[in-house]
């Protein structure tokens, strides 16, 4: 059974998604069902993926670095 909810969002917001929905010929309620759902699903790491993340130790040298680097400044945004 499909519920009905009420969602505020900005102008801006609003036209980027409205756009998504266009492009991929779908009703905006689809494209923020399946956007919601691609990211619930896609974000979230099991107990043992996390433990695997936690532990390798490069990884997290190499994580740390990048944190140091963006806090100073020194990244650049992609298009």
């Amino acid at each position: 059974m499909t519920k009905n909810i009420t969602v505020r969002i900005d102008d801006t917001s609003y036209e980027l998604m409205k756009k998504v929905a266009d492009g991929g010929r779908q009703t905006l309620s689809h494209c923020i069902e399946y956007a919601t759902v691609l990211y619930s699903t896609e974000t979230t790491v099991s107990n043992n993926e996390m433990d695997e993340v936690v532990h390798d130790p490069i990884l997290v040298r190499e994580l740390k670095q990048r944190l140091k680097e963006i806090m100073q400044g020194n990244y650049s945004m992609v298009d």
